[in-house]
Parts: C-alpha cells; sequence; structure tokens
C-alpha cells in the first residue's frame, strides 16, 4: 500500500539514499541499465539488481505496480472518495487502504 511504501521511505530514508548512490555508481549496471531502458524493460532491470541493493528494489517495484493504467487509477480514486465521506470522517488511513484493498479487489468467494 502506499501507506507502507510512505513508512519504508520515511524510515529507511538513509539507507534508501545510500543505495541509490551505490547502484548509479556501479559500473557493473551501468550497461545493463542503458540497455534495458532503451528496451523498455524497467521489471526486468530491477529484477536484476542484486540482494544488496533490497529497499530500493521494492520502492521501485510498488511504483511500477501501482497503477498500470488511468482506468485503474481513476476506479480507485472513484471508490477512495465512495469510502471515504462526510460520515466517515474518523476513517484512518490504514483503515482506508483495507476498504481500498478489498474494494479493488476482484476476487470471487
Amino acid at each position: 500500500s502506499i501507506t507502507q511504501l510512505a513508512t519504508l521511505i520515511i524510515s529507511d530514508y538513509s539507507k534508501i539514499f545510500d543505495e541509490f548512490i551505490e547502484l548509479k555508481n556501479d559500473t557493473n549496471f551501468e550497461a545493463i541499465f542503458k540497455e534495458k531502458r532503451e528496451q523498455k524493460e524497467y521489471i526486468e532491470f530491477w529484477n536484476l539488481v542484486p540482494e544488496k541493493y533490497k529497499i530500493l528494489q521494492k520502492c521501485a517495484h510498488f511504483l511500477m505496480t501501482m497503477f498500470t493504467s488511468t482506468y485503474l487509477c481513476e476506479t480507485s480514486y472513484s471508490k477512495m472518495k465512495y469510502a471515504k465521506n462526510v460520515y466517515r470522517n474518523r476513517l484512518t488511513d490504514s483503515h482506508l487502504d483495507d476498504l481500498l484493498r478489498v474494494a479493488c479487489s476482484n476476487y470471487k468467494p
């Protein structure tokens, strides 16, 4: 969820920043990055990134898989507006996250 990503970034900001600087200066991945960027294979690039950049990799995967189209984004926003109405003004971010997860799910029991 976006709340989890924000918590991760805030709590591990210095680690993420260090991982970013290390990855940016890693000559082993410079050629791989250029190749994957030209081919627009961003997810594949992040799958090739080694374990030592775990936090940065997790953030990248989250951001790339958040919304695959504007339709999904708009649908999620509409569901959020419905869930967070004037009668639910005390709804916490955690509860809203749970409601959106259920509302946006395609699971049929």
